[in-house]
C-alpha cells in the first residue's frame, strides 16, 4: 500500500468510519517489511511461510515462520509472524511478536504501524495511538497514522486533542470527505457546533448520505433537542444500517428520555458492528447494573475500561457493581483510584465513604462524605451563579451524576 493515503471518491467514502479504518490498517494482512529486510541466509521455513501468507494460508503460514525463529530471532520473521497472527484474529499475540521485531530494528515505521493496528483491532485505542504517533514521527509522509492518531483520540473522547491533528490535514486536504467526516464529528463532539456545521456543509454539497445524517444528529444532540436528533440518527440507519456510531447515538437520545430497553437494544446493535465502542459498553454495563444484571454488568464495564483506561465514568460505575455484590476490597481499591484521578468527581466519594462505612471504616467515611458534601455545596454555588452544571447526567439517578 501506498504511504500516502490516496484521495476517495463519495463511493468509497460513503463506506464511513468503519471502511476507513479498515482500508488504512489493510497492511496488517500482508507480509511487514518484504523488500525492506531480507533474510541473512537461506532459510526454507520462512521462505515457505512466506509463499503461504500471500496464498492467504495464515494459520500455515504462522507454523513456518514459528519454525523458522528456532534458528534465530530475525526482523522480517517476526513482523510477518506478527502480519500472518494479526490476519487471524490473534492481535494480542501479535503485539508479543511486533514489540520483539522492534527490538531489533527500534523504530521501524512499518512494524510501528502494525504494531499499533494490532492494537487498535484489539480495542486498546490508546496504546494504539501511541503507536501510530511514533510511527508518525518516524515517517512525518505517513498520512494514515496522523489520521488515525486522530481517529484514536477521537475515540477515547480526547475531542480536542482529535481537531488538533484532524484540523491541518484538512486543511491541507479540503476535497477529502473523510477528513471533513471526521474532523466534523471531533468538532460537534468538541461543542464547536459552527465549524462543526461548515464540515457538514462540505459534505452535503456531494449528496444525501448517512454521514451527513449522522453528523446532524449529532449537532442537534449537542444542544439537547432530542427529537431531531432521533430523527437524524433514524435517517442515518435507514441509509445505511451498519453505519458506526449512529445506533449508539441514537440510543443516548432513548436513554435521555428513559425508554431503558430501547436503549439497550440499540447499544447492542451498535456493538454488533463496533465491539470497541466505548459508549455502547459504558451504558450497557450501567444499564445491566439498573436490573441488577451484575455478571453482565461486569463484562461491558470491564470492556469499557479496556478501551478507556483510568476512566472516571467507567471505573465509578465498576466499583459500584463491587460494592453491590460485595467484593468490598475490589470496590475499595476501584473508587479510591476514581477519587485519586478524578479530586472533584463528586459521586466517587459518595460511593467510596459507603464502601469505608460497610467495611466499619468510620474516620475514612467520615472524611470521604465530608469532601462529598463540600464539593456538591460548590458545584450547586456555581449553578446558581452561571445556571451550568458540568456534571449535569444523561440519566439522573438518586446519589449519582456519573457520565460517559
Amino acid at each position: 500500500m501506498r504511504r500516502r493515503l490516496q484521495r476517495k471518491g463519495l463511493s468509497v467514502w460513503r463506506g464511513a468510519l468503519c471502511c476507513l479504518v479498515a482500508a488504512l490498517l489493510v497492511s496488517t494482512l500482508a507480509p511487514s517489511v518484504r523488500g525492506q529486510t531480507e533474510p541473512s541466509g537461506p532459510d526454507p521455513h520462512y521462505q515457505r511461510g512466506v509463499d503461504l501468507q500471500k496464498s492467504g494460508k495464515l494459520a500455515e503460514a504462522v507454523l513456518e515462520y514459528e519454525a523458522s525463529l528456532k534458528n534465530g530471532h530475525k526482523l522480517e520473521v517476526l513482523a510477518n509472524l506478527g502480519a500472518a497472527l494479526a490476519g487471524l484474529g490473534r492481535y494480542e499475540e501479535a503485539v508479543v511478536r511486533y514489540n520483539e521485531a522492534l527490538k531489533l530494528a527500534p523504530g521501524h515505521p512499518m512494524v510501528l504501524f502494525n504494531l499499533g493496528a494490532s492494537y487498535y483491532k484489539s480495542g486498546n485505542l490508546r496504546m494504539a495511538a501511541e503507536s501510530f504517533e511514533q510511527t508518525w514521527k518516524a515517517d512525518p509522509s505517513n498520512v494514515r497514522s496522523q489520521i488515525l492518531v486522530g481517529d484514536c483520540r477521537l475515540q477515547l473522547g480526547e475531542y480536542r486533542k482529535a481537531v488538533e491533528i484532524l484540523e491541518p490535514l484538512e486543511q491541507k486536504n479540503p476535497q477529502d470527505l473523510t477528513l471533513a467526516y471526521l474532523l466534523g464529528n471531533a468538532y460537534m463532539k468538541d461543542r464547536q457546533l459552527d465549524k462543526g456545521q461548515r464540515q457538514l456543509e462540505k459534505i452535503l454539497k456531494n449528496g444525501e448520505s448517512a454521514e451527513t445524517h449522522l453528523m446532524m444528529a449529532i449537532a442537534m444532540s449537542g444542544v439537547f433537542r432530542n427529537k431531531e436528533a432521533i430523527e437524524a440518527y433514524k435517517k442515518a440507519l435507514q441509509l445505511n444500517p451498519k453505519i458506526p456510531l449512529a445506533h449508539a447515538g441514537l440510543a443516548t437520545e432513548y436513554l435521555r428520555q428513559s425508554e431503558l430497553d430501547l436503549a439497550m437494544n440499540e447499544y447492542k446493535a451498535e456493538l454488533e458492528i463496533n465491539p470497541n465502542d466505548y459508549t455502547a459498553n459504558f451504558y450497557l454495563g450501567y444499564l445491566h447494573r439498573r436490573n441488577r444484571e451484575y455478571e453482565e454488568s461486569l463484562r461491558y464495564l470491564n470492556r469499557a475500561i479496556k478501551l478507556r483506561p483510568n476512566d472516571g465514568a467507567a471505573m465509578l460505575q465498576l466499583g459500584m457493581v463491587y460494592l453491590l455484590i460485595g467484593k468490598l476490597e475490589e470496590a475499595q481499591k476501584t473508587l479510591e483510584a476514581v477519587v485519586k484521578n478524578e479530586p472533584e468527581f463528586v459521586d466517587g466519594y459518595i460511593h467510596l465513604a459507603r464502601v469505608y462505612f460497610k467495611k466499619k471504616m468510620l474516620a475514612e467515611g467520615q472524611q470521604a462524605q465530608k469532601t462529598a458534601d463540600e464539593l456538591r455545596s460548590r458545584r450547586e454555588s456555581a449553578r446558581k451563579v452561571t445556571g451550568y452544571d458540568p456534571d449535569h447526567p444523561v440519566v439522573l439517578e438518586e446519589g449519582t451524576d456519573s457520565r460517559p
